[in-house]
């Protein structure tokens, strides 16, 4: 896959067991840049200007990119998984497996309500169309959260959105200056492993990590250095 725009000659290729630093020295020409990505990232509208390519066909970057600009807000738990999760266990319970098993669960649900109004003095009426979905929100169905460091809170959030949604490029802002290197390389090791491609997005940048890194930097000059 190849992520372009048309104000770079550098075209970013992202490549298994390789992560993509691109360091954009002026604030101003970053800002703009992290704006685009972001937009296009989430669909807020069409004025990014980034073309992701795969096998020369152009993909959608909302499809294919989660961009993260602030990981302590990251959570595994938030709507939008917890919502694919729902359906993924919604199609379990339809499978041969557990067909027969739900067909009893929704016929218990029915007879006990069914029962509740037969007793109550009041004058009844009763329509259930049951969603199993509403048994898992019941039930508060959610992903544990044990995690020893906060690479390892990343690094199970990145594992679920890519299994989830089939995203597998993540793109990170000035991310570099919270983590040591060898902390950077453990990650790096992490994402190689999922084949995960990265994308570090820095507005500096004091040390490389040749071992993984491809460095792309557009300097306050808007130079390209590669």
């Amino acid at each position: 896959m190849k992520l372009v725009h048309p104000e770079f000659n550098y075209q970013i290729e992202f490549k298994e067991n390789r992560v993509n630093l691109i360091v954009i020295e002026d604030k101003k020409v970053f800002r703009e840049y992290i704006g685009e990505l972001y937009s296009q990232c989430i669909e807020l509208n069409d004025l990014g200007k980034f073309v992701l390519s795969h096998k020369e066909k152009e993909v959608k970057l909302s499809k294919k990119a989660e961009i993260i600009l602030d990981f302590y807000s990251l959570d595994i738990n938030n709507k939008k998984i917890i919502t694919k999760v729902y359906n993924k266990l919604k199609e379990i319970s339809t499978e041969e497996d557990m067909y027969v098993e739900t067909g009893k669960i929704n016929s218990e649900i029915v007879r006990y309500v069914d029962k509740i109004v037969d007793i109550s003095d009041y004058p009844l009426e009763f329509s259930i169309d049951i969603d199993i979905v509403d048994l898992f929100k019941m039930a508060n169905v959610k992903f544990l959260k044990d995690y020893t460091s906060e690479l390892d809170r990343i690094c199970d959030y990145i594992s679920v959105v890519n299994e989830i949604t089939g995203k597998d490029i993540f793109i990170f802002v000035n991310f570099r200056d919270f983590f040591k290197l060898d902390e950077l390389k453990e990650f790096y090791k992490f994402a190689t492993y999922k084949k995960i491609f990265l994308l570090m997005i820095e507005n500096k940048v004091n040390d490389v990590c040749d071992e993984y890194e491809d460095v792309f930097i557009l300097d306050e000059d808007l130079c390209e250095i590669y």
